[in-house]
């Protein structure tokens, strides 16, 4: 079914971005490509119109007519959509986030308890001649290759499920250290703990709470 909708889908008048098209096609997504998507940073829905009709996107400034909703990532999740979808897409969106660690913490309660996050954002390459062109452009904050992003995700509470790039479609995650986009996709651990060795817990809505500890001062 999955695979007639594709064929479906790529004969209509737009053309699907090339990595949604890799991601739908992933095995851990593939069975959720026609349920309930959730676009975070959403623009200017140019994804939206690839997701099933009761998905939504979030971004900071509303637009009704193409299902984008208004949310300012620094704020929680809203309690009409906990829980409430199968899929978070997350492209190009990472890499502007101030707080990296505690947005992956806090969207996590977006899902579902079967759902997946997939993030998909430049991979920095710090060695010429492989620094692409947009990778270090003025608004980002944040500069992942592949490992870091899998070690930032996994460190967030999820469990990685597929770690490559959308780049180099034929070549599977082999060639990923060298592409200029990387994607995961991962699924949330809902009773996610930090290790005993931590100075820090994180309490049943998410937040961190710093032990009382003596650091001898």
């Amino acid at each position: 079914m999955t695979q007639i909708a594709f064929k479906v889908i790529n004969k209509g008048p737009i053309k699907m971005p090339r990595r949604f098209k890799f991601a739908i096609k992933i095995k851990s997504v593939e069975p959720k490509v026609f349920k309930k998507w959730l676009d975070l940073g959403a623009g200017d829905g140019t994804y939206l119109k690839f997701m099933s009709p009761d998905s939504i996107g979030l971004d900071i400034k509303s637009n009704i007519e193409k299902r984008i909703k208004s949310w300012n990532f620094n704020d929680s999740v809203p309690s009409d959509l906990e829980n409430n979808f199968d899929v978070i897409w997350c492209s190009n969106l990472i890499e502007h986030v101030l707080s990296p660690h505690e947005f992956m913490i806090k969207i996590k309660f977006f899902l579902k308890p079967d759902g997946i996050l997939i993030i998909a954002c430049p991979q920095t390459l710090i060695k010429n001649p492989f620094i692409y062109k947009g990778t270090l452009q003025g608004d980002h904050v944040n500069f992942y290759n592949l490992s870091t992003l899998k070690l930032s995700i996994k460190y967030s509470g999820y469990q990685v499920l597929f770690a490559g790039t959308p780049s180099f479609t034929k070549l599977g995650s082999k060639f990923a250290f060298l592409a200029p986009t990387i994607m995961v996709v991962a699924r949330p651990i809902f009773n996610f703990q930090y290790p005993a060795s931590a100075h820090k817990v994180l309490d049943r809505n998410g937040n961190i709470i710093f032990k009382e500890e003596n650091f001898g001062h």
